[in-house]
């Protein structure tokens, strides 16, 4: 018999296709897999109980970054013998590229998996101390994501043609590669540079890269764009008690010696943040535990694929002192661990907390754009540590807190957004509600059906920068639900 099998949620980005070929290979069923505009489509050819297997373990086994929310099997036997049998099970081009308003979302960014840390830190590997490692099951998502269907040319790794060797392990169904659409290694991916700001510090000689200057030239000067000799400039700039602007997964942080007074103090003056505590990175959960109090369901948070900052109590004694003034006034800190190879390397070389908070002035909303941070945070930060590769949607950190065995989410951005929320239906509403928020920690809100789909973390709506992401949240969260809202919602506050 042939089968049409259609399958919607969390299924592109994640290893979901390369999961129905090893199962349908696997089962000696023939057939095609592909990305479509709302979801995966599938067609596959065999005997009637094997392919009823195929469709009764697609959900059992599912990856583990998959949310499958419906599975519509259509026989379409009659038809099959109009066309040639599929002998063999192939994943193939995507179905509708490009279509508007396409009711399919793309996966959350996620931390760098246990295979791809050990790759990072193996000197036999190819990929030891590549800051870009990832694979079908880590590793940047949403954030890359410029439209779907989810395909390496939707995304800003588009413009990075893989090298020979990454192409095997992409065409490879026996690889954990296979088409893992942001693959690279250090022969083809993107590239640190270490950039020096103009007016801090002494500038190298050299010419920035275009892709990193600003418009108007203004606040920097080059460095060095070799990826190892970049990462030591930037340990060396923070042990001399600099602030380096670091580019990550979902737009730019500022990076110092937490253990330094002075240096966080600084910051403080410059980033105009009188007492907010700063968060902390730090190499791993062991460090962690040794600076905050962490029980079972904290380190469950830390330790996540959602890498988010878990908040808490702070120990009074420590192997790794943390400046007072990171979190004046409180005895909780926010701690979080690498969720990139990028964060892994200078948590790692560094051997001591950083603050890593995000990369904005106060009250504005983080910097992801290079033009734009070089600009907005010149006069913040010594030094940038950048990279290539184009960030298309910002995402500053999540922050969480274990309350009595729940988890509090008390900032939700990257890692767990776009992940949508079930939520009952309305009784007599069967259309769609825009949920626009209030001026203070600004979020917006879009329901299609019983889901609802949360935007990342805003800020304030005090300035035109917030104001403007705002907009395109607005506009992102219908663009990935596919719905325009019948009605909107807003806070009463005349502000």
């Amino acid at each position: 018999m042939r089968l049409s099998v259609h399958v919607t949620g969390v299924v592109q980005g994640v290893g979901f296709r390369p999961h129905v070929h090893r199962l349908a290979t696997e089962l000696a069923l023939g057939g095609f897999v592909a990305n479509g505009v709302d979801g995966v489509v599938i067609e596959i050819d065999g005997e009637s109980s094997v392919a009823a297997s195929f469709v009764e373990r697609l959900s059992s086994t599912a990856p583990l970054l998959a949310r499958i929310d419906s599975v519509r099997v259509v026989d379409i036997t009659m038809v099959s013998d109009l066309r040639r049998v599929d002998e063999t099970f192939r994943i193939v081009d995507s179905i509708g590229h490009g279509s508007p308003g396409a009711p399919v979302l793309v996966p959350a960014d996620a931390a760098l998996c246990v295979d791809c840390r050990r790759e990072l830190t193996d000197p036999t590997d190819r990929r030891f101390r590549h800051p870009f490692v990832n694979c079908t099951s880590c590793g940047p998502r949403l954030t890359i994501a410029t439209s779907v269907p989810y395909d390496r040319a939707t995304t800003t790794m588009a413009g990075f043609a893989m090298c020979e060797r990454c192409r095997s392990e992409y065409a490879d169904p026996m690889d954990r590669r296979f088409h893992a659409e942001a693959n690279c290694c250090p022969a083809c991916g993107p590239r640190l540079q270490f950039v020096r700001a103009r007016g801090h510090g002494n500038a190298d000689n050299g010419t920035v890269n275009s892709d990193v200057d600003s418009a108007d030239n203004r606040p920097v000067d080059a460095s060095v764009s070799d990826d190892d000799e970049a990462i030591a400039r930037a340990i060396g700039a923070l042990r001399d008690g600099e602030i380096v602007a670091v580019k990550g997964i979902g737009g730019y942080h500022l990076a110092v010696d937490a253990g330094n007074d002075a240096a966080v103090a600084r910051l403080r003056e410059r980033k105009h943040r009188d007492e907010k505590p700063f968060a902390l990175l730090v190499r791993d959960s062991d460090t962690a535990s040794r600076i905050v109090h962490l029980g079972e369901d904290e380190v469950h948070l830390l330790c996540g694929v959602e890498a988010p900052i878990v908040l808490a109590r702070r120990r009074e004694k420590t192997d790794h002192p943390v400046a007072t003034s990171v979190a004046p006034g409180t005895t909780v800190l926010g701690v979080m661990i690498p969720s990139s190879g990028l964060q892994h390397l200078l948590a790692a070389d560094f051997g001591a907390p950083l603050v890593m908070t995000s990369g904005n002035r106060s009250d504005d909303p983080i910097a992801f754009d290079d033009a734009d941070a070089l600009d907005r945070l010149h006069d913040i930060a010594d030094a940038f540590l950048v990279h290539d590769r184009r960030i298309h949607r910002r995402a500053d950190d999540s922050v969480v807190r274990s309350d009595g065995g729940r988890t509090a989410v008390l900032r939700r951005a990257r890692g767990f957004v776009p992940r949508s929320i079930s939520m009952p239906a309305i009784d007599g509403f069967g259309g769609s509600v825009l949920c626009v928020g209030v001026e203070l920690k600004n979020t917006v809100c879009l329901s299609r059906g019983n889901e609802a789909l949360v935007s990342a973390h805003l800020g304030d709506l005090e300035n035109v920068e917030v104001l403007r992401s705002f907009a395109a949240a607005v506009a992102d969260v219908q663009m990935m639900l596919g719905v325009e809202p019948d009605l909107v919602v807003h806070d009463l506050h005349p502000e």
